[in-house]
């Protein structure tokens, strides 16, 4: 994970920000950056968690972290700006998060 600061008091929308401090003057802000491979673990998307799900059991031979590694190579930013795969529009992967 990285994480810069920034002393801009200003409030970003990003969920990956966090202010500290009491004051505008002081106010720090953090912005939390996960790996690619921790964005997997963490997601909350339904669609990643659907596409998650179906990934793992795929590559059951794989241990638990190189299946995320893998999965982590395969899409870093996750799916929100890739347009729906062809797994997806099977039913592969709504069948497997069943």
């Amino acid at each position: 994970m990285r994480c810069e600061a920034s002393a801009h008091p200003a409030r970003p929308e990003s969920p990956g920000f966090a202010g500290i401090g009491e004051k505008a003057e002081t106010t720090q802000t953090i912005n939390i950056v996960p790996t690619p491979v921790e964005y997997w673990i963490c997601t909350t998307f339904k669609r990643e968690r659907m596409y998650r799900a179906w990934f793992l059991e795929a590559n059951r031979s794989m241990t638990l972290f190189q299946a995320y590694e893998k999965l982590a190579a395969k899409f870093p930013l996750g799916l929100a700006d890739v347009a729906e795969l062809p797994e997806e529009l099977s039913g592969a992967v709504k069948a497997a998060a069943q």
